[in-house]
């Protein structure tokens, strides 16, 4: 899974602000998303809390078999302004 996204991550990294870690994360955050609402939530856990692979977040939290709150914000802004529903900066992130 690593070596189709590291392409990417490595090209958006060099272009722009941010750097591979956080890309790494954002990465797995859409692969959690896609996992959970496939009704594998476990197989998210899996692969995102796997020590040592790039996309492993020690912060990651399964609040549900349908989100998973990130450790860090992608600082992505919505049409709204609202921040993503996963947010750790949203007010009910507590």
């Amino acid at each position: 899974m690593a070596r189709l996204f590291a392409p990417s991550v490595n090209a958006l990294a060099y272009a722009g602000p941010l750097a591979p870690r956080a890309l790494w994360r954002i990465a797995g955050d859409g692969l959690a998303w896609g996992w959970m609402r496939a009704g594998q939530p476990d197989r998210a856990g899996e692969v995102l809390c796997r020590y040592g692979a790039p996309f492993a977040n020690r912060q990651l939290l399964v609040l549900a078999d349908h989100i998973a709150r990130r450790g860090g914000c992608c600082r992505y802004l919505s049409v709204s302004g609202e921040v993503c529903a996963n947010c750790p900066l949203r007010k009910d992130a507590a």
